[in-house]
């Protein structure tokens, strides 16, 4: 026995539409793969957001990314010039607007 997605009334593997919704059943859909992407994280900043985006996309806390770019600061001053290319080139998020209905 299948159970219907939708209502969870149990109907025959051989029907293709619940008898009690009318609902077709639809197969599992497989998890596509989505590379990720290098963006600002909005939610952990602090001036905006790229150091927590980096250690993000590397899987590392944000704070050692922090530290690194006060490393490069005192070791010449690279490190403010290195943020504010960053902080133009890296793309802040694109979340989905939920006001729009997707189909």
């Amino acid at each position: 026995m299948k159970q219907c997605s939708y209502c969870g009334t149990e109907f025959k593997p051989s029907q293709n539409f619940c008898s009690a919704c009318g609902k077709g059943d639809t197969p599992q859909q497989t998890p596509v793969y989505q590379p990720k992407k290098l963006t600002k994280d909005i939610s952990n900043k602090v001036i905006s957001g790229v150091c927590s985006g980096i250690g993000n996309y590397y899987d590392m806390d944000p704070t050692i990314v922090r530290i690194l770019f006060v490393i490069f600061t005192m070791m010449g001053g690279s490190g403010i010039l290195l943020y504010i290319i960053l902080a133009i080139i890296i793309p802040n998020p694109i979340y989905p607007d939920p006001n729009k209905q997707q189909y």
